[in-house]
């Protein structure tokens, strides 16, 4: 019997969350709800339950909307609001589901000024997780932009575009405080640290930078928290010299075989292999994505790749080949468009192409009781 899957969609202009019921034996999604949520929707995140969806509102005043997923249709319901540090380009939940991570920058003025790392309690009520208001909020290095906790729950890991680091610290499980002080690894200078992700079986962390397209690949030591570089690769077959790059997301299949990654200006996504025993990546082929690919993810068995793009008035499904992780188109589902929302005081000025979008940019996957 094939799995029931729901695949959620951010968006950032439409001020909703999509979902969308996901056929496991074809690939096909169908738009089953739109859950307005009342602010620039962000990045997500879910619990590790899969019962509740996290949601960051990027538009003043900015906050994290909890809203819970029912088992057996996957349609979702607003339970509530918490204020949030600033503006969130990246949200997670650490490994026990008590804690809702965040770093923030904002959208206007010199980048990456006033970022900030935080953490929040997560409540339980009613059998969901309600998120509470930051009980902590440390400075950040410049343009934050990606934030997780370690497999072992021991460390926190945040990545500084501007400044070419992973900052890592501390984290106390029990009373969800990182250290105040914190380590660093540098990479770099201009690469632009922007998504990280690390290998199911915690031993590899694989960094993508916005800047330059390189993706690195880390040895994580679970104990001390360690980060020692194995290799830098890019998202490009023939990296070009002097060519615009704006890398965005990065993923690893769930059985840890293959990687993808998402670039902006040629509006692909780049297919790696990675060797199980080194964590080393080799590069297999580049492949035609939506407009603007800001977000993706796979699904739950691993066998599609769902792709949205910020500029897309659709979201494209790939199917992997399980022998070569090679891509293959299955299916597109166009979305209406829609008129963007009022009232946003703190997004840039819209510029023509993104008039009228609803601006997909996140994606996350439940499975359903």
């Amino acid at each position: 019997m094939q799995p029931r899957l729901m695949a959620y969609v951010s968006c950032l202009y439409s001020q909703e969350v999509l979902a969308f019921e996901f056929d496991a034996a074809s690939g096909k999604p169908r738009l089953a709800q739109s859950q307005i949520v009342g602010g620039a929707a962000g990045p997500m995140a879910l619990s590790p339950d899969q019962r509740t969806l996290y949601v960051g509102l990027r538009s003043e005043p900015y906050r994290v909307a909890s809203l819970a997923i029912d088992a057996q249709s996957g349609r979702l319901t607003v339970l509530g609001e918490a204020p949030a540090a600033g503006s969130m380009p990246y949200l997670s939940v650490d490994r026990t589901g008590r804690f809702l991570l965040t770093v923030t920058n904002p959208w206007h003025g010199p980048q990456g000024l006033g970022s900030q790392i935080s953490v929040s309690a997560i409540v339980t009520k009613a059998g969901n997780g309600v998120v509470q208001a930051p009980h902590q909020v440390l400075p950040m290095r410049k343009k934050a932009h990606c934030v997780w906790a370690t497999p072992s729950n021991r460390h926190v890991y945040a990545t500084s575009c501007d400044e070419d680091v992973i900052v890592c610290h501390a984290f106390d499980a029990e009373t969800g405080r990182l250290s105040e002080d914190s380590a660093t690894y540098d990479v770099e200078q201009g690469a632009g640290p922007r998504h990280m992700t690390f290998h199911p079986n915690g031993r590899f962390l694989y960094l993508l930078n916005e800047y330059d397209g390189s993706l690195y690949a880390f040895a994580h030591d679970a104990q001390s928290g360690r980060l020692d570089r194995l290799q830098i690769c890019s998202v490009w077959s023939r990296p070009a010299p002097g060519k615009s790059v704006r890398a965005s997301d990065i993923h690893v299949t769930p059985d840890g075989r293959f990687l993808y990654a998402a670039e902006r200006c040629s509006n692909t996504l780049a297919a790696f292999s990675i060797d199980a025993a080194s964590g080393r990546l080799t590069f297999i082929a580049s492949y035609p994505a939506e407009n603007e690919p800001r977000g993706f993810h796979m699904d739950p068995t691993g066998r599609y790749v769902f792709v949205v793009g910020r500029l897309s008035d659709g979201v494209t499904v790939y199917a992997i080949d399980a022998a070569s992780g090679a891509l293959t188109v299955v299916a597109r589902q166009p979305v209406a468009p829609a008129p963007p929302a009022q009232g946003f005081t703190d997004l840039p000025p819209m510029k023509p192409e993104e008039c009228g979008v609803r601006g997909p940019n996140w994606v996350e996957f439940v499975r359903l009781g």
